[in-house]
């Protein structure tokens, strides 16, 4: 054998063993953080996954341990709905964290502060009846109570709030009288999803007491295998919205805004799906062990039993490509070496 054509088959072999060990080391190690190895995660089909459900919805999607952002239609303006009694309550909880108010002070309901909508208080209870505070912000926040936002408005009032989203780096310009309908973007909300993290992860007070809150939302649009904390928002005609952390091996925030009028199968399917794709992309980008997770909540229509089916269905599918690849490779690997070997 020549020396070009010896070149050429060590080429061949640098170049499997290298593919190889690539493979080993994004399966052992992948990539933690943009920064760390000047390697920003393809993001193409993202955008391209995302483009198939319409021009009316925007994303928003952070790592939480690495900060690496992806970011669709994220500018865009929608009505808010609900998702800003989130914020509204992690800026109470602040203050109650510093000393400046009691949880446990009473409030009572007043005809001043009866709304429509969603809420349990407008059903179960009447003019002159009294809750603490600690009671309504599980309210607001859980079921999304409409009632219960606007009493701890009035508590509280829209100056300390107003500047609190400016401190954080909000826009004080979308905080409106009642708190919720309001205006928003994803990347507001991704900056509201952040600072909730950020405050529950700080061990706080009332941390764990407000993630349970989040972690009990009865109208979640975003499931995934792992643990959701998320706060939705829906006004018919034209908000189905949900603001999520999720606490996956490697937490991540996932933000959905659209302008649908929601609650239809398919709204719910079209949710599911993209926090699917997201928690996919999460895993294998930034994710070094897969814990085995719970059953995917499925959508309306769509039976527990089956939707792990389809998980367990799309993980052997990623498992047989890579292991197809890696046979190639080593069948590659092999040719070459013995052909360098008869030289």
């Amino acid at each position: 054998m020549n020396i070009v054509k010896k070149k050429k088959i060590s080429w061949a072999i640098a170049l499997c063993v290298t593919m190889l060990l690539g493979l080993c080391h994004l399966y052992i190690h992948p990539v933690q953080a943009e920064d760390n190895l000047g390697f920003t995660p393809p993001v193409d089909n993202l955008e391209w996954l995302l483009s198939r459900f319409g021009d009316d919805l925007s994303v928003y999607y952070e790592n939480l341990e690495s900060g690496f952002v992806f970011r669709f239609n994220a500018e865009r303006e929608y009505f808010s709905a609900s998702v800003p009694k989130a914020i509204f309550a992690l800026y109470i909880f602040q203050k109650a964290e510093r000393g400046e108010i009691s949880l446990g002070s009473a409030v009572t309901f007043t005809e001043a502060d009866y709304w429509g909508g969603s809420g349990v208080i407008r059903h179960t209870s009447s003019f002159g009846d009294t809750f603490t505070q600690r009671e309504l912000l599980r309210l607001n926040v859980s079921e999304s109570d409409n009632i219960a936002t606007l009493m701890l408005r009035r508590v509280h009032g829209l100056a300390g709030y107003t500047q609190f989203i400016s401190a954080i780096g909000g826009t004080p310009d979308f905080v409106r009288e009642r708190v919720f309908n309001s205006q928003l973007t994803a990347n507001e909300a991704g900056l509201y999803a952040r600072e909730i993290f950020r405050y529950i992860e700080s061990g706080g007070t009332y941390s764990e007491e407000f993630k349970a809150h989040l972690l009990d939302n009865q109208f979640p649009f975003i499931v995934a295998r792992y643990p959701v904390a998320s706060k939705t928002g829906w006004n018919r005609p034209s908000a189905w919205h949900d603001m999520a952390i999720i606490y996956a091996p490697s937490p991540f925030i996932l933000v959905i805004l659209s302008a649908r009028e929601g609650w239809e199968d398919e709204d719910y399917e079209d949710f599911a799906e993209i926090a699917r794709i997201f928690q996919q992309f999460n895993d294998t980008w930034f994710t070094a062990t897969i814990a085995v997770p719970d059953a995917l909540q499925p959508p309306q229509d769509i039976s527990e039993d089956t939707a792990q089916d389809n998980i367990q269905l799309e993980d052997w599918i990623d498992y047989i490509i890579i292991a197809g690849v890696v046979i190639v490779l080593l069948l590659i690997l092999i040719w070459g070496f013995r052909r360098y070997m008869r030289g």
